[in-house]
């Protein structure tokens, strides 16, 4: 996903992080880990929440092409061997992608996204942000014994990207989902 596209705001982001008042100098960073927890949620769930124009190119020898980004919103232009195609001659399932109607090498714009976001989902967004947060801080340093020795220090949750209390707020993972 490109820069700029995240479920929670920068002002949403440092009031749940608790983040003080007038010190934004780690809003740049806070932002990114906002917009990868998006990317985190948009791909368990399988679809895209956060509305934004894509660019596919599919070559289309026999059957229908999938567009790779859905629920689609809106077929905005299709251009066939260079050529701008009619957007209301073609056929689109915006829950599968399946657009009937193409042959050739097609350029297709389109936008996909949700009308409306659910509040787990953002709720999620948020805790995924705070953990890549802290993690990345090292809070909660402790010492943790590793192979019997107890000089090495081991940051609380480190080692994975979705703690649990949002997957819970995410619920099952999208099928066919890397």
């Amino acid at each position: 996903m490109p820069g700029g596209y995240s479920l929670v705001s920068l002002q949403e982001a440092r009031q749940f992080i608790n983040a003080r008042d007038g010190d934004n100098t780690d809003d740049a960073e806070l932002m990114r880990f906002a917009e990868a927890a998006t990317e985190v949620v948009e791909r368990h769930v399988g679809e895209v929440l956060v509305r934004r124009t894509i660019v596919e190119t599919h070559v289309v020898t026999s059957g229908h092409p999938a567009l790779l980004r859905t629920p689609v919103t809106e077929l905005v232009s299709v251009s066939v061997g260079g050529t701008a195609s009619d957007v209301t001659s073609l056929a689109l399932n915006p829950v599968t992608g399946l657009l009937y109607g193409l042959a050739g090498t097609a350029v297709v714009t389109y936008v996909a996204g949700v009308n409306e976001v659910p509040s787990a989902y953002q709720e999620a967004t948020l805790i995924i942000c705070q953990h890549l947060w802290s993690t990345q801080r090292a809070n909660g340093f402790t010492s943790a014994p590793a192979y019997g020795s107890s000089d090495v220090p081991a940051v609380m949750g480190m080692g994975y990207a979705l703690p649990n209390r949002a997957a819970e707020l995410l619920g099952a993972r999208a099928p066919n989902c890397p």
